[in-house]
């Protein structure tokens, strides 16, 4: 019985944990191959290397276990919906629509679960193969959602890079990337790499850490040795210390220095880059060189449509932001509803409400949120991405403003400290001293998330 087949066993199977286990047991009591099973975790102790020795097992292993337990829940929730719609339980269109939408959901988290599961396996020392299957469960993910629920997509094509796997699939995360607008240049030197564009360019990175890279790849570009020995710096110097996180692999950093062919035999023993797995496999060619190809984009400041909101919104959304209240000026209203994707009611329900001013103040809070100046999220997890929003105001001083909308989600913007606006377009604006308040307003039931 090899290692693989029974974590399998383990992963795929819906029944109840314990069961599993006793299943498991039954299968190695006829077998020579001595196992150890910790919280229902099975591992071949002579064939297991942990790759961050700063962690136990027991206590990564635990951290699986819980992941894989979600992972299944998700499944299962996909089942059951899929089911409902198929036998036409629901009520109407609406409930309906919201059976489809948990179903793209949780395949959405389905990817973000699996993740999680492949840090914790590459920390445990599972072999790479297994981990490869892994990441092919994940791809077949890509192909039924629609759109991100809090995975990080650069780290799914960076293990594409290093799998070698499933880049023909990339173009539909840059599409929905693209959709929502989101920042990442880690994420674009990838696209580039790949000889994929994207249809919307980020200006900063998600997260200061890889700030880094950029003058790594830009060495790389005219001499890999020192570009080699800026990296093995960075990561000797930034990442090698007990205060960072175990698991916390920098897939990123390994596929681009995988892509420029980069000598990193210095971080083998290194707690957050994947050596192995950077040369796990070595047949694709990609084009580096074409990283940091982006187009030069320029903004057009001024709001004169509306110049209050100018103290608001920052100058990268000025002109955009000035287009739609034009156009909601001279376009019909259909027309308007189309060009913007103004789908939040049902059709029916916008009869008689197009003057209205607090529906003309939705629509515009949820159009600054397609564009990516508003963040948009419904789970109080996610609060760690708001962050990001405040690297449009450059190195103003800004706070949190939360948009109350009579809706399931939450609506938080930056703004500079000087701004002092109690509503815009009959939406209250709310200030939040603390964005651990905003769980005063709901409670997220988890349907597709069940802990």
């Amino acid at each position: 019985m090899t290692e693989t087949f029974m974590i399998e066993l383990f992963e795929k199977h819906r029944q109840d944990c314990m069961d599993l286990v006793q299943k498991v047991l039954d299968e190695v009591s006829q077998s020579d191959t001595h196992c150890d099973i910790s919280i229902g975790l099975i591992e071949l102790e002579e064939t297991r290397k942990m790759r961050d020795k700063r962690c136990t097992k027991e206590e990564v292993e635990k951290e699986l276990f819980s992941e894989i337990k979600r992972v299944n829940k998700c499944f299962k929730n996909i089942e059951e919906f899929t089911k409902y719609v198929e036998d036409k339980r629901y009520k109407d269109e609406y409930d309906k629509n919201d059976k489809l939408s948990l179903i793209d959901t949780n395949h959405s988290s389905i990817i973000r679960r699996k993740l999680d599961i492949i840090r914790y396996k590459y920390t445990l020392g599972v072999e790479l193969s297994e981990l490869r299957e892994e990441y092919l469960v994940l791809l077949d993910q890509v192909d039924k959602t629609s759109y991100n629920f809090g995975f990080r997509d650069c780290s799914v094509l960076a293990l594409g890079i290093l799998f070698e796997e499933g880049i023909e699939k990339f173009e539909k995360l840059i599409s929905i990337m693209d959709r929502v607008k989101k920042h990442d240049l880690m994420y674009d030197y990838i696209v580039n790499a790949c000889g994929f564009k994207r249809k919307f360019y980020s200006d900063v990175f998600w997260d200061d850490d890889f700030e880094f890279m950029k003058e790594v790849i830009e060495l790389a570009q005219k001499d890999k040795e020192q570009a080699s020995k800026k990296l093995v710096y960075h990561f000797k110097t930034n990442w090698n210390d007990s205060t960072r996180p175990y698991g916390n692999w920098l897939w990123d950093c390994a596929a681009i220095s995988k892509m420029f062919k980069l000598d990193d035999s210095e971080l083998k023993d290194n707690p957050h880059y994947p050596y192995e797995l950077a040369h796990y496999k070595n047949e694709m060619e990609f084009m580096p060189e074409k990283m940091l190809d982006f187009p030069k984009e320029t903004y057009k400041k001024g709001i004169p449509e509306y110049p209050r909101l100018e103290k608001l919104i920052p100058a990268k959304f000025h002109e955009i932001t000035n287009n739609f209240l034009n156009d909601y000026k001279k376009l019909d209203y259909d027309e308007f509803c189309e060009k913007y994707e103004l789908d939040w009611l049902e059709p029916d329900e916008y009869v008689g409400q197009e003057e209205d001013l607090e529906t003309f103040g939705v629509n515009f809070i949820l159009f600054l949120s397609d564009i990516g100046y508003i963040f948009q999220f419904d789970k109080l997890d996610d609060l760690e991405e708001v962050e990001f929003y405040k690297k449009f105001w450059g190195r103003k001083k800004v706070r949190p403003i939360h948009f109350q909308l009579n809706s399931d989600c939450y609506y938080i913007a930056y703004v500079p400290k000087s701004v002092k606006l109690k509503s815009i377009f009959g939406v209250k604006i709310e200030e939040v001293k603390d964005l651990k308040e905003l769980d005063q307003y709901q409670e997220y039931l988890g349907q597709f998330d069940n802990e």
